[in-house]
């Protein structure tokens, strides 16, 4: 079977029994200074030797030929026997990868002692806890982000005169936007200027992700119209992203998550749910980018050619739940900072939010 040729989009997707390695895959054509991918678990059995899951304690398990499951398990850690001399390389990026992944783990468990501290501080007024929480999520990814993304909160605006529901927090092109309003504590973006739109909640109860499936309906429908003027903008469509700091198990999500969004299109369901020291999930047209690639690419051509049309049947029923508790942390960070780069520009025009027939005046 033919390989499908390399997408940049389609290189999101994170296979959940994987390692977070520098990649140097000749076939994909990686450069091994800049690109981090996902390898698989059992390809690095194949070509790197035996992969061991040593259990704190010193028991190993799920050794060559055993069912691994998903990703960097929560206790355990993840070495890959290998040969010194032929594998040290290997093994250098490996600690490397262990590095960053107790990073994020740091900063999971960080944000969940905190997360919990405001519950008890404000027991008897919500809207401060939310609050509070919200400026949690602003400090991690102001503090994570590159400075070319901001972080902020407001209304979204469309040249149709439509507005979004209040955000939570926005993720916007700073180099190339700034909102109406500035000043006011909530300001008003254009929709061509955002990368994405993040609803933090608490808990991930029915009526919470109901509230959210709303909200993401009317953020989705907007029109938007990017300009073409000097544009490197890739990616037309924006993350509808929830990030609760609980949620119900990944079975459970599941069944609210289908039952929810029955009868909705997938391209106004949300892309990416985050819950911190449990799992990620992602769907909507994230998933589809992420297993597909972009419409016309060379990628998705080929994948249409192999699975005989039948797209959808790839997707499943269109979540995919990720359930890598502490790590969750790691790998939607990681699929949001690819997915911001693979998306390249945004950029409103002023001009379209004044009506085509609209004078302001006449040439003396």
């Amino acid at each position: 079977m033919m390989r499908p040729a390399y997408d940049p989009v389609a290189s999101l997707f994170c296979h959940p029994r994987a390692l977070l390695l520098l990649s140097s895959d000749p076939v994909l054509g990686l450069d091994p200074r800049i690109h981090l991918s996902w390898r698989v678990a059992p390809l690095l059995e194949r070509d790197a030797s035996t992969l061991h899951q040593v259990k704190r304690g010193g028991d190993k398990v799920g050794r060559k030929g055993s069912n691994i499951e998903a990703g960097f398990a929560c206790e355990d850690e993840w070495r890959l026997a290998t040969n010194r001399s032929e594998n040290s390389a290997i093994s250098q990026i490996t600690e490397a990868a262990m590095l960053v992944r107790d990073y994020f783990v740091d900063i999971s468990r960080e944000l969940n002692s905190k997360s919990e501290s405001i519950r008890q501080a404000y027991k008897t007024h919500n809207p401060s806890a939310g609050t509070s929480r919200e400026d949690l999520i602003v400090r991690f990814f102001r503090d994570h982000l590159p400075q070319r993304y901001r972080v902020d909160t407001g209304l979204i605006l469309a040249g149709t005169g439509r507005f979004s529901n209040e955000a939570d927090l926005v993720i916007v092109d700073r180099h190339l936007n700034s909102p109406l309003y500035p000043t006011n504590t909530k300001p008003i973006w254009l929709v061509e200027s955002v990368y994405a739109l993040i609803e933090v909640k608490t808990t991930l109860s029915k009526k919470n992700f109901e509230n959210c499936l709303q909200k993401c309906q009317r953020f989705k429908r907007l029109e938007k119209k990017y300009s073409d003027i000097g544009s490197k903008q890739h990616i037309s469509d924006s993350l509808f992203i929830i990030w609760s700091f609980e949620g119900p198990k990944p079975e459970h999500l599941r069944k609210l998550f289908l039952q929810t969004t029955k009868g909705v299109d997938h391209g106004e369901q949300p892309d990416l749910i985050i819950v911190p020291n449990k799992y990620v999930a992602s769907a909507g047209n994230y998933l589809e980018l992420a297993v597909l690639g972009q419409p016309k690419s060379t990628h998705r051509q080929l994948i249409e050619q192999q699975s005989k049309r039948n797209l959808e049947g790839l997707l499943g029923d269109g979540l995919r739940i990720y359930h890598i508790n502490e790590n969750a942390l790691l790998a939607f960070f990681f699929w949001l900072q690819e997915w911001l780069a693979a998306a390249g520009d945004r950029r409103a025009t002023l001009m379209n939010y004044v009506p085509h027939d609209f004078v302001m005046g006449t040439v003396k």
